[in-house]
């Protein structure tokens, strides 16, 4: 079966300095067990890798596990299907989890999927734009305001003197070409987005420059977020999950080119607007995210000073309500068995060969050209594509063809 998702993935250049964690040699009986796993409904990019890699390389069905997707909105959605229970995971920024837990739900942070922050600041190359402080009275382009790069950029503009309430004005754009639209159009001045997006950018022609970067840089960006009573009650469940789903980002960043062939096995209708070379410019970018910290800090570990850290600056520029106590906000007592896989052959289940993974690419998988021009020929009168640049085409009849204007 196949899932949607969106999703985060260096090439792992020092596996050999991390330490060997051991192999799970638990013999419980093979029984499958269902979880319900909350992804935005918008067609995915190549980042986030937790969800298409273990798929496609059969980590979540070795760890036996079946995963249903239960779609949302994006932003806030997640943690809200989370807290109702129609969701058991998601994967979520932690000044959300925060409030979220600060206003009684029941929600908790379990393992960390991208240790470092993935949002900057970007302005066009030619842009009077030098500093911060020369964003007074402009534009920015945000994706959503239930996004995580709100409360990022919150905390950045404050962090240099700006108050974003009043200094900054937020233009919603949407995200990928949306923005590199607005911004090369000059809708907007600046736009604060995640670095999948600019590797996007980059892939479509349009470089961008990154303004200095802030003190929240290094912080942590997003966690798996469980529904406690989930955890209470199913301990060992919440494990393989999370476990197949730090094995699948492992796996994406030793084997780049395999995650490609996941998103495009797993995400067919994805090749439909992004080409091949940006959504592998995406994976390596969003393996930039994961590797450069991992390495340092062990994969899934939740660095309790870097969470401080988000809290502190939440709390003191506004993203987030109250300080909360970490003891009720992340349950670390799940780590040690979420890590228990050799990370140098995350694909291998204790005492059996490795993983089979699936075909790098289905029948039905649109041909790399995929992405559309005005004049190309289509087939059904009404029907939809999009250009490189992100711009809707629709199909119309024209002098007796069918061609998209």
């Amino acid at each position: 079966m196949k899932i949607s998702t969106v999703g985060k993935v260096v090439s792992l250049f020092v596996v050999a300095t991390l330490a060997l964690l051991p192999l799970n040699s638990s013999s419980a009986a093979a029984k499958i067990e269902t979880v319900r796993f909350a992804l935005p409904v918008a067609v995915p990019d190549g980042g986030q890798v937790w969800a298409y890699v273990p798929q496609w390389a059969d980590m979540f069905k070795s760890e036996r596990v079946k995963v249903e997707i239960i779609y949302n909105n994006g932003g806030g959605a997640a943690l809200t299907q989370v807290a109702s229970g129609k969701a058991d995971f998601a994967i979520n920024n932690p000044q959300a989890l925060i409030n979220a837990v600060g206003q009684g739900l029941p929600v908790v942070g379990i393992a960390t999927v991208i240790p470092r922050q993935i949002y900057g600041v970007y302005v066009l190359p030619g842009s009077p734009i030098k500093t911060y402080a020369d964003l007074k009275g402009k534009k920015i382009g945000i994706s959503a305001p239930t996004s995580g790069v709100y409360p990022f950029s919150q905390a950045a503009f404050a962090e240099k003197g700006l108050d974003w309430k009043t200094d900054v004005t937020y233009v919603t754009t949407g995200s990928g070409a949306p923005q590199l639209v607005a911004l090369t159009k000059g809708t907007i001045d600046a736009v604060a987005t995640q670095e999948t997006s600019i590797a996007s950018f980059a892939a479509q022609g349009t470089t961008v420059r990154q303004l200095p970067p802030t003190s929240v840089q290094n912080d942590p960006a997003d966690l798996i977020v469980a529904n406690k009573d989930f955890v209470k009650n199913n301990r060992d469940l919440t494990v393989r999950f999370a476990r197949a789903v730090m094995r699948g980002i492992v796996y994406a960043n030793l084997n780049p080119d395999k995650a490609l062939d996941a998103f495009q096995y797993e995400f067919p209708q994805s090749a439909v607007g992004l080409s091949d070379a940006e959504n592998l410019s995406i994976i390596k970018s969003r393996i930039d995210s994961t590797a450069k910290a991992v390495t340092q800090k062990g994969w899934g570990d939740i660095p309790l000073a870097g969470y401080q850290h988000v809290m502190d600056v939440g709390v003191k520029f506004g993203a987030i309500t109250t300080a909360q106590d970490f003891a009720k906000v992340f349950d670390t007592s799940l780590l040690a068995d979420i890590q228990d896989f050799d990370i140098r052959t995350p694909n291998v289940v204790a005492g059996s060969t490795p993983v089979a993974a699936k075909p790098a690419t289905p029948a039905a998988t649109p041909a790399k050209s995929a992405v559309k021009k005005s004049g190309d020929s289509c087939t059904k009168v009404g029907a939809t594509a999009k250009t490189a640049a992100g711009k809707t085409l629709k199909c119309q009849k024209v002098g007796g063809k069918l061609v998209l204007r």
